[in-house]
C-alpha cells in the first residue's frame, strides 16, 4: 500500500511540474515576451563570448595558468610568468591542465554577465557554473554550463548557456607544441637546436623569441596573430650556474649527428 501511495505521489508531483513548465513555456512564446527573452539570450551569449576570449588571452600570456603554479615570477597586480624549468627541475604543464585552468578562469568571472544584465520586468539569476574547454588545432572551444533563470509575472524559464558554445580562432595548440618541443629539446647541458625550433614554429603558424632576462634566466615568448590581435604564450627557464656555463645553442649541423634528423 505504501509503495502504491508513493508511486501516486511521485506521478502527481511530476505531472504538476510538467504542467507548470508547459504553462511557462507557452507564456514565454507570447508576442513581446518572446522578443524580450531573445534579447536577454543574445546579451548573455555576447557576454560569455567576451569573458571566454578574455580568459583565453589571460591564461595564454601566463603560460597556461590561471592559479599561480609551484614556481613563478610575480609581475605585480596579480599577474605572473611561470617557470617551466627551475635549476634542473621541470614544471611543464599538460594540455589538459591548461584547458582546466582556462575553465577556472571563466568560472571565476562569467557570473558578472548576470550582474550586468538589466532588463526591465525580469529577475535574472544563474545556477552553478562549470566550464569545459577544448584546445583544438586552430581554435579553442568553451562550453559554459551556466543555467540562466528568468522570472517574470510569476513565470520562469531557464536558458542553458551550454547550448551556445564560445569558439575562438587561436593557434594556442601550435604554441603549446613549440613549447613542448623546446622543453624536450633542451639537453642536460642546456643545448638546443635553434633551426629546429624555428621550423616547428613556422609549421604551427606561430612566432618564437628566446630572450635573456638575466645571466641565469631565459624567457620564451610565443605569439600568433589569427584575429588581428596578438596572443602571447610566455614562460621562463632558470638554469643553475653550472648548467648555464655550458649553454651553447646549435643548429642542424650539430643536431643528432649533424644531419638535422
Amino acid at each position: 500500500m505504501f509503495v502504491i501511495i508513493g508511486i501516486v505521489v511521485v506521478v502527481a508531483i511530476g505531472g504538476y511540474f510538467f504542467l507548470k513548465n508547459t504553462a511557462s513555456d507557452s507564456y514565454f512564446e507570447q508576442q513581446g515576451v518572446k522578443e524580450g527573452v531573445s534579447e536577454i539570450k543574445d546579451f548573455m551569449v555576447d557576454c560569455v563570448n567576451y569573458y571566454t576570449e578574455d580568459s583565453l588571452l589571460l591564461v595564454s600570456v601566463q603560460g597556461g595558468y590561471f592559479d599561480k603554479p609551484i614556481k613563478y615570477e610575480d609581475l605585480g597586480n596579480g599577474s605572473f610568468v611561470p617557470y617551466y624549468s627551475y635549476e634542473g627541475v621541470k614544471y611543464f604543464p599538460s594540455l589538459k591542465s591548461i584547458e582546466e585552468e582556462m575553465g577556472k578562469a571563466v568560472d571565476d568571472i562569467v557570473g558578472k554577465c548576470v550582474d550586468y544584465a538589466e532588463f526591465t520586468g525580469y529577475d535574472i539569476r544563474y545556477g552553478a557554473i562549470k566550464t569545459n574547454v577544448e584546445i583544438k588545432d586552430e581554435e579553442v572551444e568553451f562550453v559554459v554550463d551556466m543555467p540562466i533563470i528568468l522570472e517574470t509575472e510569476g513565470h520562469s524559464m531557464v536558458i542553458e548557456m551550454k547550448d551556445y558554445p564560445s569558439v575562438h580562432t587561436s593557434y594556442l595548440k601550435g604554441m603549446y607544441n613549440v613549447a613542448q618541443y623546446y622543453m624536450e629539446d633542451v639537453r642536460e647541458n642546456s643545448q638546443y637546436c635553434v633551426n629546429c625550433i624555428g621550423e616547428l614554429a613556422l609549421a604551427n603558424k606561430v612566432y618564437v623569441d628566446i630572450l635573456g632576462v638575466d645571466p641565469l634566466t631565459s624567457a620564451v615568448v610565443l605569439s600568433e596573430d589569427s584575429t588581428g590581435e596578438f596572443t602571447y604564450f610566455v614562460f621562463l627557464n632558470k638554469f643553475s650556474e653550472d648548467a648555464f656555463e655550458e649553454l651553447e645553442p646549435f643548429g642542424y649541423e650539430d643536431f643528432e649527428g649533424g644531419n638535422g634528423e
